[in-house]
């Protein structure tokens, strides 16, 4: 049989649904609690983050941007967002917070260890640690390319009003012109951790 288009995705928040299934709750809701949590965990880490650059004022904007922004709808859905949002702002602010080894920590054997234990489950479920990248540009058509190379596929979205990616478009091209903005005002890391997300997101086939 043909590898799950799932393969493309990282099981750590099924994991987290079936650790919870003790409550007797429906998975969809379990789901629904689980985000609906991890976006208040979020939005209380944004605020700290934001804070300790500015003032109380800007940190609760910033946390009204987030609630208020088109697609946050994501965060108290039971998709992944919340929870990858959470860890993200977590490992900002214990580097912020001059927590230099558990950081350090998080940042070298966390990542490889979910690296491996990935490319184990697609091993243990199709017999190869690769079969993601094949499903990637079988069911979602992701593939590696430079962001300049692709440009022109966002470009011609925005020439459709009814596009379905459209606002996908839009955050790619116009978050590259974020990045001088916050190099001039926000500290190094923030600017440094922004920069890679883009490149990292714009690094496909396909916005």
């Amino acid at each position: 049989a043909d590898p799950p288009k799932t393969l493309n995705f990282f099981p750590l928040f099924p994991w987290l649904l079936r650790a919870f299934r003790w409550t007797g709750l429906p998975t969809l809701a379990i789901g629904l609690l689980l985000s609906n949590a991890l976006s208040v965990v979020a939005a209380w880490l944004l605020y700290r983050g934001v804070a300790r650059y500015a003032d109380p004022a800007t940190a609760w904007r910033a946390v009204l941007y987030l609630a208020i922004f088109p697609t946050s709808y994501f965060l108290g859905a039971a998709y992944t967002e919340a929870l990858c949002l959470a860890l993200t702002l977590a490992a900002c602010e214990t580097a912020a917070a001059g927590r230099w080894g558990l950081a350090a920590l998080g940042a070298t054997l966390a990542p490889w260890l979910g690296l491996a234990t990935y490319l184990w489950i697609n091993w243990r479920v199709s017999g190869s640690p690769w079969t993601f990248l094949e499903t990637s540009r079988a069911h979602w058509h992701k593939a590696f390319a430079w962001p300049w190379t692709t440009a022109w596929q966002p470009l011609g979205q925005l020439a459709h009003v009814d596009a379905v990616f459209w606002p996908e478009a839009v955050a790619g091209l116009g978050g590259a012109l974020v990045i001088p903005w916050m190099a001039r005002r926000l500290p190094p890391m923030w600017t440094a951790l922004y920069a890679a997300s883009w490149f990292i997101a714009t690094c496909s086939k396909f916005w």
